[in-house]
């Protein structure tokens, strides 16, 4: 790929949620999504409480219905594909692995398992499938499991103070991506940061988010919401989107938010802005390319993008993407900036609120 580069959208393949005749083709959001070399497309739709599969050229088709039955669900949190080809969804609610075979011309359910985790979000990585996960102490922020269940690792952040539950919460609303040579997991989190992780815990690197600028979080009895903008702020740029587009290279997305003022001054709500897309090396976290023409990015394969459309109604694409060098995509000036990086041998504790790191 080239040292300063672009993403250049191609064909549509097709759409889902633009079908006012098909039940499985409506979408409320928000949503997980899988895509695959083939044009298949796996979708979550949380709002909703069902799981939807579509391919070119035929109707999306519900894969999972609401309920608690076998092969239903009622909060899927994270999707995932193994190396088997088959695609496994995590329940929160059930706290249940449900898996599914997709390489024949249906889905066929494989294996239903019990889990003793609630996660935010879940990939991939060799025989096993890395978690992100909110606990109340300090173990269970991340975890390692196989796909019967067995845990190999589960460890709280390094970063996270004893006792600092507000941002042991704010750490797992994050994304995370695997990659397998050598093993290993990139965490984008909410409080600005990029983190590459072997399996045991043990941190690889860790770097700012470029333009980042922090929201917030509040206590409400024993849990904690999250707010758009913190209280002292105008405006914030948050993560929106995390996805691994090959081995090497990573599109973490923000999207930008400011406060609305009414007309006697008071802000009002916050109102979504600009979304901006940066490509970011998976070895080391540096910038690669910066963008703000693409739509919200879920999932991506060798060639294909699952891209959310937003409007009245949100619906989704499936289309063709390739790299291309700053000169041939032509568009905005994307010069390369100062990415903030933070050298290996200098890890220092980064404030979910200010941002501001203590002198080594």
């Amino acid at each position: 790929m080239p040292t300063w580069s672009r993403i250049a959208l191609g064909d549509s393949i097709y759409s889902i949620g633009r079908d006012e005749r098909s039940e499985a083709d409506f979408l409320s959001g928000p949503f997980q999504g899988l895509v695959f070399d083939d044009g298949l497309a796996v979708v979550a739709d949380m709002k909703s409480r069902r799981v939807i599969a579509a391919r070119p050229g035929r109707a999306a088709e519900f894969l999972v219905d609401a309920g608690e039955g076998p092969g239903e669900v009622v909060h899927p949190s994270a999707l995932f594909a193994d190396i088997g080809g088959a695609m496994g969804i995590l329940d929160n609610s059930l706290r249940r692995l449900t898996r599914y075979d997709l390489s024949g011309a249906a889905a066929k359910l494989v294996d239903v398992r019990k889990t003793s985790v609630q996660p935010v979000g879940a990939c991939a990585v060799g025989s096993r499938y890395a978690i992100l996960e909110y606990s109340r102490d300090r173990t269970g922020v991340f975890g390692v499991f196989g796909l019967d269940g067995t845990a190999f690792a589960v460890f709280g952040s390094p970063f996270v103070g004893e006792g600092s539950r507000i941002q042991i919460f704010m750490e797992t609303q994050g994304r995370l991506v695997c990659l397998d040579d050598p093993p290993r997991f990139v965490v984008a989190t909410t409080t600005g940061e990029l983190r590459a992780y072997l399996l045991d815990g043990s941190v690889i690197w860790r770097r700012l988010i470029p333009d980042f600028v922090p929201g917030g979080a509040i206590a409400q009895g024993t849990e904690y919401q999250r707010l758009t903008i913190a209280p002292d702020r105008a405006m914030s740029r948050l993560l929106a989107s995390f996805v691994l587009l090959d081995d090497s290279t990573g599109l973490v997305q923000l999207r930008e938010f400011h406060r609305s003022s009414g007309s006697d001054g008071v802000s009002e709500e916050a109102s979504p802005g600009v979304l901006e897309t940066l490509i970011v090396g998976t070895s080391d976290g540096d910038l690669r390319g910066r963008q703000i023409d693409l739509p919200l990015i879920l999932a991506a394969s060798d060639s294909l993008l699952l891209v959310e459309y937003s409007g009245d109604v949100p619906w989704l694409g499936v289309v063709k993407f390739e790299f291309v060098a700053r000169a041939q995509a032509g568009g905005p000036d994307v010069s390369p900036v100062d990415s903030r990086g933070l050298p290996p041998q200098r890890l220092p504790v980064v404030d979910h609120v200010s941002r501001k790191s203590p002198s080594p």
